[in-house]
């Protein structure tokens, strides 16, 4: 069974501050937290655990003194499970050049050669901050396919993106955060099952805007097509049979969901922006 979490939040939400209290580097004020059956202590993740969990994010930074091997062969050292020859083959693979010192490296660089210090440790969960909008499409391409092989090998991975269409394909389940909280946890393939996305002609009764309010249908986007005005919207599949309008159903994904759940609002000056919105001019 593949376990390859996707986490999404709005900017500022704490989505890097989830990773980081995982992780031990931040404590939390309230609740608690416990990795494999262990607690977190006062020093964060037991050391008895820390070495299973690796850590993907730009704020790494690497000993700028110190060539890449000579700081990664150090750090092998402090895992006992650590693969450094695997490592060396996939830096060659990827053309970077481990004689280099670490800020000497591209920003695409520096983060494919943390994720490949963090896969040697042979972790079971794989923290990510963001990669994807780091990386080159041959790169992600490259790297979905190693965290596939991770997933499927049974490690586990927790990957904060708002770009979710380049790893939708790849990831098991989908969590979004609003408020603090957990506004949705669930399998990506459910979303499908659970939420529809319609494209209906506009202008909009009164009405029909009703209705669709009672669904808990929202709109997300506006857009030409064929010479008129469509409306996006997407809510419930259940309350389908509630919407008297006409509609075309059309593909949705999950960012489409993340959208949904932060634009849904009672707030009648909101939902009319997002009804005005051409997504194409933007």
């Amino acid at each position: 069974q593949v376990h390859f979490y996707i986490l999404m939040a709005p900017n500022c939400a704490g989505k890097s501050t989830a990773l980081r209290l995982i992780m031990g580097l931040e404590r939390p004020t309230t609740g608690t937290m416990s990795f494999l059956g262990k607690d977190h202590d006062q020093d964060g993740i037991p050391s008895a655990v820390r070495g299973q969990i690796g850590l993907v994010a730009e704020t790494v930074e690497y000993d700028p003194s110190a060539s890449l091997m000579r700081f990664l062969k150090f750090y092998a050292t402090l895992f006992p499970l650590y693969d450094l020859p695997w490592l060396c083959a996939m830096a060659q693979v990827r053309n970077i050049d481990l004689t280099q010192k670490f800020h000497k490296l591209s920003r695409g660089q520096k983060m494919q050669i943390i994720l490949l210090a963090e896969l040697a440790k042979r972790p079971k969960l794989l923290l990510i901050d963001e990669i994807t909008s780091v990386l080159d499409p041959y790169s992600r391409a490259f790297y979905l396919n190693l965290l596939s092989d991770f997933t499927a090998r049974g490690g586990t991975i927790l990957l904060t993106t708002n770009v979710i269409h380049e790893v939708e394909s790849s990831a098991s389940d989908l969590l979004i955060l609003k408020s603090g909280t957990v506004a949705w946890k669930s399998p990506i393939d459910t979303i499908f099952q659970q939420f529809t996305k319609i494209m209906v002609s506009d202008p909009l009764t009164d009405e029909a805007l009703t209705c669709f309010k009672q669904a808990e249908f929202y709109p997300l986007d506006r857009l030409r097509s064929e010479g008129r005005w469509m409306s996006v919207m997407v809510g419930p599949t259940a309350s389908l049979p509630l919407i008297t309008t006409s509609y075309v159903q059309i593909h949705m994904g999950a960012e489409d969901l993340f959208k949904y759940f932060f634009q849904t609002s009672s707030d009648a000056k909101v939902e009319s922006k997002a009804m005005g919105h051409d997504l194409r001019a933007a």
